[in-house]
């Protein structure tokens, strides 16, 4: 059809009307369906995001076993044990510095066999793991980074001893905020007031010592006839405050459940009076093997880590002096440390077996009223008043083990103490270092003539003269010895043949161990509990997670849990 040009301009000026645009697909739909659809998008995003920050960013875990107690409680109880918060972020550009608090996966492979986690080599050393049907476990770890990546090491007395650009030997100290965080309680006055005052100070007469609770330790010292000497053993024990099993040694009754502490030790059981301290009397570990990182009873692994400890800080405040009392600490004959008052004054003196004592510091303050530490660290003599260090300097080191540490208070002339502590440092055991973790503590129940020698030191010549006795009683499996030499060939860079499987390594600078440029060693803080680089070496770079940041735990009223209400920092 033909239109003329009037028609054709009124129909171009006609405005023009915007069809009704067609409907989507997703408003089509129901309304149940849309809301469905909505509810999963938001959260597949959530997921992603969470997914995100959790593998690049922060990540939570929980603790259940002990190594890095009391830092970080473990526990198989949901409510009992520690969370912490894991940075992964920062750390990729920061880098694992010493000293860090460190998640990583385990650096052996492993599967699961009835519930257990076992190396995925066999007796023979062929690998057991299959994808789909037996799959490698992933299992994640948390211990403190001692050694880095080209360190030469060895673990002596306690210490991580490095070897320095100059060639020489020292003591890897800690930064003094850490210091701090990690000192251990071992011994409170008037902690423990049942079931009586618990007193480890006997006084050689005719020095005295009385407990007065309104005013502190009273001590009355004569001179050199007489002394109040610290009695509780300074060994590498430690037991989580709460319940413990207890048992007599001679086998005469089972195991009691008691109360007990490192702080609060003295118990009633049987109708005796025992202490946690007294390993030769008395068998004591926690209700439950799983609060542990293995099967073995802690009784057995206080025994199999039985070390003693010289690193220690005695803290008081006088609250009157007179005459001239003095803390003496004593390495053996070696050397000591004593710190003299008086009620104008102080001096710190230093003896020796080779040479004449001499002054280190002195000042002409009374100490009554100050809060005052002496402490045997890493090789140094520390003296602090109220929080300030008053003198620091080193001291030639000593092996506690030979040189038994022994504090005491001499002198002339009564002293009351307001308050009166000790503590100890981390306890880094060379004990049994790079064998299967059952055999130390099995070594203490193998003897021929059937009765465990309690207490004794854990030594190459002891292991390797029991060894084919304990498997032959099948007490070591040959995957034992299996995993302790592939950990050591993994340790030392090159096969063992023969006796070399018994060469004691990584004890003294003869024998130190230097980690490759890409592996760190890793250990837990309570090395009476721990299983930890000791057993299984280095952990390569790629198996670190991320630095703990956080720990988190439940507060109780009375048996009530409050889940998530105590945070800190981690040092």
């Amino acid at each position: 059809m033909w239109l003329d040009d009037a028609r054709i301009a009124s129909r171009l000026a006609a405005p023009m009307t915007d069809p009704t645009p067609p409907a989507s697909y997703e408003s089509s739909l129901p309304t149940w369906q849309q809301q469905v659809n909505r509810f999963c998008e938001n959260w597949i995003f959530a997921f992603i995001v969470a997914m995100a920050i959790r593998h690049f960013g922060v990540e939570a875990f929980r603790i259940p076993s002990a190594s890095m107690e009391p830092a970080l409680y473990g526990d198989p109880a949901f409510t009992r044990s520690d969370y912490v918060v894991v940075d992964k972020l920062f750390q990729r550009f920061r880098g694992v510095q010493r000293w860090d608090v460190t998640v990583f996966q385990f650096p052996h492979p492993e599967i699961e066999v009835k519930g257990e986690a076992v190396t995925a080599y066999d007796e023979e050393g062929q690998r057991r793991d299959r994808l789909l049907t037996n799959p490698l476990m992933y299992r994640n770890f948390v211990k403190r980074a001692v050694i880095m990546p080209g360190d030469t090491f060895y673990i002596a007395y306690g210490d991580i001893h490095l070897k320095g650009a100059d060639g020489r030997f020292q003591v890897s100290r800690k930064p003094p905020d850490l210091q701090a965080a990690l000192w251990q309680p071992i011994y409170r006055h008037g902690a423990q007031t049942e079931p009586e005052w618990y007193m480890p100070w006997q006084p050689t007469a005719p020095a005295q010592v009385e407990n007065r609770p309104a005013e502190g330790l009273h001590l009355k010292l004569t001179g050199d006839s007489g002394a109040v000497t610290f009695t509780q053993p300074l060994n590498n024990l430690y037991i989580k405050p709460g319940l413990v099993n207890v048992a007599p040694r001679d086998g005469s009754a089972g195991s009691v459940k008691v109360t007990a502490s490192l702080l609060t030790p003295v118990f009633t059981a049987h109708g005796k009076r025992g202490n946690v301290w007294d390993l030769d009397q008395w068998w004591e570990n926690r209700i439950t093997s799983a609060d542990l990182d293995n099967k073995a009873t802690g009784a057995s692994l206080n025994t199999a880590m039985h070390e003693r400890i010289a690193d220690v800080r005695v803290s008081f405040r006088p609250a009157a002096v007179s005459g001239s009392p003095a803390l003496r600490l004593r390495e053996g004959a070696k050397q000591w440390i004593e710190l003299r008052l008086s009620a104008t004054g102080w001096t710190l003196v230093r003896g020796a077996a080779d040479s004449a004592e001499h002054e280190l510091a002195g000042g002409e303050t009374s100490l009554i009223g100050h809060q005052v530490s002496l402490t045997n660290l890493d090789d140094q003599v520390v003296l602090t008043i109220d929080g300030t260090d008053a003198w620091r300097s080193d001291l030639p080191s000593t092996d506690p083990e030979q040189d038994h540490l022994e504090i005491a208070w001499r002198g002339t002339g009564e002293l009351t103490l307001a308050t009166l502590a000790i503590d100890r440092d981390l306890h880094y055991c060379n004990n049994g270092f790079l064998l299967p973790e059952s055999v130390p503590f099995a070594l203490q129940h193998a003897h021929p003539d059937g009765k465990p020698d309690i207490g004794a030191r854990v030594t190459w010549e002891r292991a390797r003269a029991d060894l084919q006795r304990l498997d032959a009683n099948r007490i070591i499996s040959a995957r034992d010895l299996r995993h302790m030499t592939d950990t050591r060939e993994q340790m030392l860079g090159r096969e063992l043949r023969g006796n070399e499987h018994w060469k004691r390594i990584g004890f003294s600078e003869q024998t130190a161990i230097t980690a490759p440029k890409d592996a760190y060693l890793l250990l837990g803080d309570n090395s009476a509990f721990s299983w930890d680089a000791r057993n299984w070496g280095w952990v390569p770079a790629a198996n670190l997670r991320g630095r703990v940041l956080i720990r988190v735990r439940s507060r109780f009223m009375g048996e009530i849990p409050l889940p998530f209400t105590d945070w800190a920092v981690v040092k």
